[in-house]
């Protein structure tokens, strides 16, 4: 049985039509947008943000963790609760408290108001990203499940995108809170059509099985299984977040000019994207026994050329290939690996992979700050990331085709 043919619970037919699915795939990529704009808004909001508050240079880092942190804990938290409580009602108070407290972010008058606040809007919004997998996983189709996902997670990029181009409109002219006025809003104005969706852990007709448990993700032989996965998920993060933040400072010591590193970071940002929505049409299209793994061997190609790089264009073929592949296979799991679980416990699941990914997301710039300050230099930091594709590729191969017919009877 191909992973992707095993389903959750049959959706009412109302909740299945391409008009309902529309509109909940346009609310959820609108959150998923939100996440990615928040990501790039502190940081395009830094350099008048800080001195602002008079938060000093070593404070900046705090400032900029302390979000990751929250995501972190809130995706293991919104995943429990999705799954023992509601999909939609947890979806909907995490997206209240991320909303409130962007806005708060503009408000905020201390390093300690800021630090606070920055935690919790990370809080609610990672609570809501398992939320959004799990509503779209309710309500697509079995075939276009995986694509749903990609659709809704290929947001992120997006609102990288949308923030510094309304950082770089506003920001001069109207100020830092600005940025954080739209970060807040834009969120909330998704709840009135959020809370019109249905339950459906409410709406099912089939009696309600045992509550989630945290013993879910390992029992009945799933252990190795759940490290595969939160392993995978942590390489993923710690890449796409290294290069998101570190890659125009790589090129630069690599020689190039900085508008050559912003064209690199702008062709890897805009090929995430495709790939997100590329390679989930062909997972539900081909199964993801065959497409993942081979994004995730590609990926290792891709890293290769990056690593071995002399001139420009290799650097842009290798980084454009690469943004394509992370983005893409990472959101491909998120679609595929809670057919690794029971029902039950497919949101957290996603909580807890997302959770363990996030602390990949802290990890990977701290870990290229760390090489670049010593003698290592950017290549060093480009030939390690070869290192980590390959097991993250081992492990791929291993969890959708050596665990294919193991993952088949999980759920049942």
């Amino acid at each position: 049985m191909d992973l992707q043919n095993r389903r959750a619970p049959a959706a009412p037919a109302a909740v299945g039509s391409p008009a309902f699915l529309a509109l909940t795939v346009t609310v959820c990529f609108v959150l998923m947008l939100a996440e990615g704009y928040d990501v790039q808004a502190i940081g395009v909001a830094a350099p008048k943000l800080m001195p602002a508050l008079h938060i000093a240079i070593t404070q900046s880092g705090e400032i900029f963790g302390i979000g990751q942190w929250g995501v972190v804990l809130g995706a293991v938290a919104g995943g429990y609760c999705a799954d023992r409580w509601s999909r939609r009602n947890t979806l909907a108070a995490a997206v209240a408290i991320f909303g409130a407290m962007t806005l708060a972010t503009a408000i905020a008058g201390s390093f300690t108001a800021l630090l606070a606040v920055r935690l919790a809007a990370g809080l609610g919004l990672g609570a809501a990203i398992p939320c959004v997998i799990g509503l779209a996983l309710d309500y697509a189709s079995p075939a276009r499940r995986v694509r749903t996902v990609t659709k809704i997670m290929a947001g992120l990029p997006i609102g990288g995108a949308v923030a510094a181009a309304l950082a770089a409109a506003t920001l001069e002219r109207w100020g830092w809170q600005t940025i954080f006025y739209f970060g807040g809003v834009l969120p909330l104005l998704t709840l009135p059509i959020l809370l019109t969706l249905p339950d459906l852990r409410v709406a099912s007709t089939e009696p309600q099985r045992k509550g989630p448990s945290f013993a879910m993700l390992f029992g009945e032989g799933r252990t190795l299984t759940t490290l595969s996965i939160g392993v995978v998920y942590f390489i993923t993060l710690l890449i796409i977040y290294l290069l998101l933040n570190w890659l125009p400072t790589l090129m630069i010591r690599q020689g190039f000019a900085p508008a050559q590193a912003q064209l690199l970071s702008l062709a890897f940002n805009l090929a995430a994207a495709a790939g997100s929505l590329l390679l989930g049409m062909a997972t539900d299209r081909l199964g993801p026994a065959r497409t993942v793994p081979l994004a995730y061997v590609l990926m290792l190609g891709a890293a290769a050329v990056v690593a071995v790089a002399n001139n420009y264009g290799a650097y842009l073929a290798g980084f454009t290939a690469m943004g394509f592949l992370l983005l893409g296979g990472q959101n491909c799991l998120n679609g595929v690996i809670p057919n690794f679980y029971p029902a039950e416990a497919r949101t957290l699941s996603v909580g807890a992979a997302i959770g363990t990914g996030r602390i990949g997301s802290v990890v990977g710039p701290l870990y290229a700050g760390f090489v670049l300050a010593g003698s290592y230099g950017a290549r060093a930091v480009l030939e390690s990331i070869v290192a980590l594709v390959a097991i993250a590729a081992v492990l791929v191969l291993f969890l959708l085709l050596g665990g294919r017919r193991r993952a088949a009877d999980f759920g049942r």
